[in-house]
């Protein structure tokens, strides 16, 4: 892949999906897909997720799908995840996983869990956290920092006044945004991928206790689920003014890259969790968190 922000040429993306590049540019033509961006040079360039879109075309004419509705489909499916909350595409993609409804306390405890099962197994790749407010995040930067070291990203989302990357790319999440309300960490590397989702369930958040806030709350190891999620975060950090940072964090969203997590590695995350859940957390985190 070309390092020009991390986008594909022509002659990549085409050698990625194994079609000749006449193809590609017939494509364009006649039906403005896959879509490119015009470099300084006047060359198309690609966003990483082209191969992917292209993929899922050709798989679909496979089938027997005529090629411009299979276009339409991958088009259809762009849009939805651009406009859906991390939680919300984790429910689509995630069907028939079981929502888990607890207070700030348990979700404390699972956080810790998955943010001390990351920094384990996690190997490159990026990582994404909302926190809803800033104070929330403030609280646990020190963590969030160290686990910014063994990734190839990590992106934050609370209430910041702007855009800041440092160690960690910390994107605005304005109240306006209906994932202001989640709690979300969604790991994507080769070794290890997990999405871990919550909603706040209260009408009004602000009108209850601290302590007394409750969230339905979904976690799946799943690739495609975790990448749905992920997704929603790039939108997220796209709709925020730093397109160009989403453009280059699409790379680590390859589902051909991704491992499956095995069997022992997911009961090692629930025995973690159920651990942490059942030795509760210091009045100091859940005040913080």
């Amino acid at each position: 892949m070309s390092t020009q922000e991390g986008t594909l040429s022509i002659g990549e993306l085409a050698a990625a999906c194994g079609l000749p590049q006449a193809t590609i540019r017939t494509w364009e033509r006649r039906y403005g897909f896959p879509e490119a961006v015009r470099a300084a040079s006047g060359r198309r360039r690609y966003p990483p997720t082209a191969v992917e879109q292209v993929r899922r075309v050709l798989a679909m004419r496979e089938q027997g799908l005529a090629l411009e509705a299979a276009i339409a489909r991958v088009r259809a499916t762009g849009q939805r995840a651009a406009a859906e909350t991390p939680h919300e595409a984790l429910v689509r993609a995630g069907r028939g996983l079981t929502p888990l409804t607890c207070r700030k306390r348990t979700m404390v405890a699972l956080s810790r869990a998955i943010e001390d099962e990351c920094a384990l197994r996690m190997r490159g790749g990026v990582l994404f956290g909302l926190f809803q407010r800033r104070s929330f995040f403030v609280a646990s930067r020190a963590r969030w920092h160290d686990l910014a070291g063994v990734v190839d990203a990590c992106v934050v989302f609370a209430d910041f006044a702007r855009p800041h990357a440092n160690r960690l790319l910390e994107v605005p999440l304005p109240e306006t945004e209906p994932a202001s309300r989640e709690w979300v960490i969604v790991a994507v590397s080769p070794p290890f991928s997990l999405a871990f989702c919550a909603r706040e369930l209260a009408a009004s958040p602000a009108a209850v206790a601290d302590h007394q806030r409750r969230f339905e709350a979904l976690w799946t190891t799943q690739p495609q689920p975790v990448l749905a999620a992920a997704r929603s975060c790039l939108a997220l950090v796209a709709r925020a003014g730093v397109a160009e940072r989403a453009t280059r964090l699409e790379r680590w969203l390859d589902p051909d890259a991704l491992d499956a997590v095995t069997e022992e590695t997911v009961v090692a995350i629930a025995n973690r969790m159920v651990v942490y859940a059942a030795e509760g957390v210091s009045e100091q985190l859940v005040a913080g968190r």
